[in-house]
């Protein structure tokens, strides 16, 4: 750098070197910026500088702009796409979106099991977050409606109960218990 400060390709590797091998994160943002003020064409400077902000500057929607410039200068190098896809699954959860990159990048790289697996766990996780919201949401419905039916407010875990049910439960367990701390957790008594 210093015997060529105009020189993409030594900015970048510094960046480069800085990122990789000393986890000097900040200085390498400026390295990768620094090239990227010479020449801001450079689609791999962008990657580079994704993956930087995405892995260890927590940067994700920073990440996700650069992922997306990497893109429009060269919509056919995976890496932009991989990140870009990455970013959005993995810290912004727009999973629509990471699901078009994760397509793109395939088949740009059809072969890539990698891709493929994170692609899969992408899919696996985007429907495992739709399915607890979806599971959250009918356990609040059934808890509200089971309320308004019950008289006297009685909490949610004893309701529909019997009389009978009630009185074989452990004594911590009981309706009249709850909320007294020392019956209702019995593991935090200090005598045995």
């Amino acid at each position: 750098v210093e015997l060529d400060p105009k020189s993409v390709w030594a900015w970048r590797r510094l960046g480069d070197l800085l990122d990789v091998h000393f986890g000097k994160f900040e200085e390498a943002e400026h390295a990768f910026r620094k090239a990227l003020e010479i020449d801001p064409e450079d689609a791999l400077v962008w990657v580079l500088l994704a993956e930087l902000q995405q892995s260890h500057l927590g940067k994700y929607e920073d990440a996700a702009i650069a992922s997306k410039r990497a893109i429009e200068i060269d919509p056919d190098n995976p890496d932009g796409w991989i990140n870009l896809a990455t970013v959005q699954s993995q810290y912004l959860e727009k999973y629509n979106e990471a699901e078009v990159a994760y397509q793109k990048a395939i088949s740009l790289e059809p072969n890539s099991p990698w891709l493929w697996t994170e692609f899969g766990q992408m899919l696996m996780f985007g429907l495992l977050a739709l399915g607890i919201m979806v599971a959250v949401g009918w356990f609040m419905r059934k808890r509200k409606a089971a309320q308004s039916q019950q008289p006297g407010g009685a909490p949610f875990a004893f309701q529909g109960a019997s009389p009978a049910s009630a009185a074989r439960a452990p004594s911590s367990y009981r309706p009249e218990n709850v909320g007294n701390d020392a019956s209702a957790r019995p593991w935090e008594r200090t005598s045995f």
